[in-house]
């Protein structure tokens, strides 16, 4: 059963931006805000459920337990919500309440199935090309889009940059940022000979993807990744040489004039030409206060703490100081089990598009701390394992998937759009189930090389 399943997942992920491109076609059809892609995943979601459920994982009771507290945590939320709240949009209310679980329950069902599959077949490899194959065919789609002229715009007033046929161009940023590092990854560990540059495709679709969608977060992706793989690189030459065996220099040089290049190309980015933009645009709105403070700074053209969350957060601070004045106002029910969905609105509800503060005022103190719970113990669970087994956790592969996932949830702290949006979650959750599992084999990998020197040190 597990092989079976594994292949539906697999295929799931290869699917991905097909879905995307649908959804996004629903929507600018104007059919409805129930798309295709919404359908398939809650199916996606509910088959994962049935599979935890009579999958013989070993951690199964434990997700049981959880997942009883976890619907306990959102029942209160509900409750509190249908005493305290009013207004309340339900449909909205329960869209976030399911897009804000889909990473987590995709995440127990693959590490499920990858723990089943472990030592029996090369799951690993599978994911790193499933993932590859969905970014190539994202960044094929938006090249094909920018040279039939039919790709929309990033933005719809004065900032610039393109998103293909997409819809939500900060979702797509986050999940080609995501994927990036899965597919320098392949890349390095590509055949040595001439068909190797083959591999680098996809890598270079999402860096020209990336840099052409005119986002802070497309480019510091892309810096982001290249400068990790430069430092992955050398450091699996000297612990793990037998992999990267004679081309380690050749992609160490290829992936610097890559980083070479993007550098050169900043200051004709959509991205540095935003950000341009958005400075010139706070001067114009200071130019017309009084205080003489803001014209001496204006003068010395220098940034205060308010225009750096400006130009970082795109005025997110804002609506984050407004929910965190109504969270204060809020009654002790609403503290511990969350304002819901938007917040105490009056008339329409108003995110702040930062995952994990949302996520805090959504659910509560207590929700929260049941939410997260799982995150918290995967990722210390990665980091311990790393630490104990430093060695064998300085390979490229260890270091990429786990600079896919700080990217992943840097972008859900500082712009969101990515533990409440199943396109992009979907590939959080899959890389923090592989890390989880490919964690536990570390000591393996180190005392397998630890005998290996052994041996070679051994007289004949």
């Amino acid at each position: 059963m597990e092989a079976k399943f594994g292949k539906f997942l697999f295929l799931f992920v290869l699917i991905q931006p097909l879905l995307d491109l649908a959804t996004a076609a629903s929507l600018y059809s104007g059919t409805g805000s129930f798309t295709i892609g919404m359908a398939v995943r809650f199916a996606a979601m509910a088959a994962g459920v049935i599979y935890l459920l009579i999958s013989r994982y070993l951690k199964k009771q434990a997700l049981i337990i959880y997942g009883l507290v976890l619907s306990l945590a959102i029942g209160m939320n509900i409750a509190t919500s249908i005493h305290y709240k009013h207004p309340v949009d339900w449909l909205e209310e329960g869209k976030f309440i399911f897009k804000s679980c889909y990473w987590m329950i995709m995440m127990f069902t693959y590490a499920a199935v990858f723990s089943q599959l472990d030592g029996k077949t090369d799951w690993a490899k599978r994911a790193q090309w499933c993932i590859t194959v969905a970014m190539f065919i994202t960044g094929f789609s938006i090249l094909l889009a920018d040279v039939t002229g039919t790709s929309f715009a990033s933005y719809q007033y004065e900032k610039i940059g393109r998103k293909g046929w997409f819809f939500a161009g900060n979702e797509l940023g986050a999940i080609m940022a995501v994927g990036l590092p899965v597919t320098l990854l392949v890349a390095l560990r590509s055949p040595v000979d001439r068909s190797s540059l083959f591999y680098w495709l996809p890598s270079w679709l999402l860096i020209y993807s990336l840099l052409g969608l005119g986002t802070k977060v497309g480019y510091g992706a892309v810096f982001f990744a290249l400068l990790t793989a430069i430092v992955a690189i050398p450091l699996e030459a000297r612990f793990h040489p037998v992999i990267f065996r004679s081309n380690w220099r050749r992609n160490w040089t290829l992936t610097a004039a890559m980083l070479a290049a993007v550098i050169l190309y900043t200051p004709f980015s959509p991205a540095a030409q935003n950000v341009n933009l958005h400075w010139k645009l706070i001067e114009q709105k200071e130019k017309g206060d009084e205080p003489s403070a803001k014209t001496e700074r204006l003068k010395k053209n220098t940034l205060d703490e308010e225009q750096i969350q400006h130009l970082i957060l795109s005025s997110r601070h804002e609506y984050l100081s407004q929910q965190k004045a109504e969270f204060r106002e809020a009654p002790l029910m609403q503290k511990c089990f969350g304002m819901g969905y938007g917040g105490n609105y009056e008339k329409t509800p108003k995110m702040i598009e930062m995952d994990f503060h949302d996520l805090f005022f959504s659910f509560g103190v207590i929700g929260f701390l049941v939410y997260i719970a799982p995150l918290l113990y995967v990722i210390c669970s990665i980091g311990r394992k790393a630490v104990h087994h430093w060695r064998a956790a300085l390979n490229a592969e260890y270091i990429l998937i786990a600079s896919s996932i700080a990217l992943g949830l840097g972008i859900a702290f500082m712009a969101g759009h990515v533990l409440t949006a199943p396109a992009v979650g979907l590939y959080v959750a899959v890389l923090l189930a592989y890390l989880f599992i490919r964690s536990q084999s570390l000591a393996d990998t180190q005392n397998g090389r630890a005998k290996s020197k052994i041996r070679s040190s051994t007289p004949n």
